[in-house]
């Protein structure tokens, strides 16, 4: 059975969205093991006692495999490639990203992809979408991966989901990407003519 992992903020000293990530765990265990998660996260984390930021990798298939903590330094991508593929699915967090990885490849001189599934915005590598109308923060509601932080969000109402059309694109003037590791922060959000 492929292996899977989930990324995990640690900020002066406390793992962020920490029910959140359990219960994605949970959603992927019940899925492919067919019975409840035997494991919680915040009895196998343990963070440094730091004000750094740390990723707390955690690798794990019918119980946890690995725990790594490493600090982290924030990429924000400035140059982002379109990339049309249908037939991907990566609904769960696997380990093997060997799909993703090979779109990647398409990317030219661009830091990220931006995947296009059917006409509509998906994802990009690592990271939920969000574009900005000039009132509203928008996701696609049928990303590759429905992100922790992503659900976050929408549970607050701080953003909204909506199929986005590819073709209407420069309905948007700008483009934001988060994930569990990269906060939502409107001040990181890039331009439209930042995708080619």
């Amino acid at each position: 059975m492929s292996q899977l992992i989930e990324s995990i903020r640690i900020a002066n000293g406390e793992p962020k969205n920490l029910d959140a990530h359990q219960e994605r765990v949970n959603v992927s265990y019940q899925e492919l093991y067919e019975k409840n998660c035997p494991f919680l996260l915040k009895e196998e984390i343990h963070p440094p006692p730091s004000d750094e930021i740390y990723k707390c990798r955690i690798l794990y298939d019918k119980e946890i495999q690995e725990i790594t903590i490493a600090r982290y330094t924030p990429v924000f991508p400035k140059k982002i490639k379109a990339v049309h593929d249908n037939e991907i699915d990566y609904h769960l967090k696997f380990a093997d990203r060997s799909g993703i990885d090979k779109m990647m490849e398409a990317r030219g001189d661009c830091d990220e992809i931006l995947i296009i599934q059917k006409g509509l915005i998906t994802d990009a590598s690592k990271y939920n979408v969000l574009l900005f109308n000039g009132g509203t923060w928008i996701t696609p509601k049928n990303p590759l991966l429905k992100g922790v932080l992503r659900n976050v969000l929408l549970q607050k109402n701080i953003i909204t989901a909506e199929d986005i059309p590819y073709r209407n694109i420069n309905d948007y003037s700008h483009i934001l990407l988060i994930n569990a590791l990269n906060p939502f922060n409107p001040s990181n959000a890039i331009p439209l003519n930042c995708i080619y």
